[in-house]
C-alpha cells in the first residue's frame, strides 16, 4: 500500500478551509489572536504573528502548519501566513 504523498501547498489549503469552516467557534473561543492550525487542528494560539511562527517552528517542519489571524470581527481582512516561504496574504 502506498503512502498519499501531499503537497505544502495542499496541506495549508486543507488547513484554511478547516479554519473557514470553524471561523464562528474558533473566533469566539480564541478571540483576538494568532492560531497555529496543523492537520485541521488547534496547535497553538498567540498574540503575534511573531510569536506564533518562533514558537511553532521549534517543533513543526516549515509547511505543515499554517498560521491564521482569527478576529472577532467578522468584515476583517482574513490573512493567513503560508509557512514555506512566510508569503503573508
Amino acid at each position: 500500500m502506498e503512502k498519499e504523498v501531499r503537497n505544502s501547498r495542499d496541506i495549508i489549503h486543507e488547513n484554511y478551509l478547516w479554519y473557514c469552516t470553524h471561523y464562528y467557534e474558533l473566533s469566539h473561543r480564541y478571540g483576538n489572536c494568532f492560531i497555529v492550525i496543523k492537520d485541521k487542528s488547534v496547535l497553538g494560539v498567540y498574540p503575534t504573528s511573531g510569536e506564533a511562527y518562533r514558537n511553532t517552528v521549534k517543533t513543526e517542519q516549515l509547511g505543515t502548519f499554517n498560521i491564521q489571524e482569527c478576529r472577532t470581527d467578522r468584515d476583517a481582512r482574513v490573512s493567513y501566513i503560508y509557512t514555506p516561504g512566510m508569503i503573508v496574504l
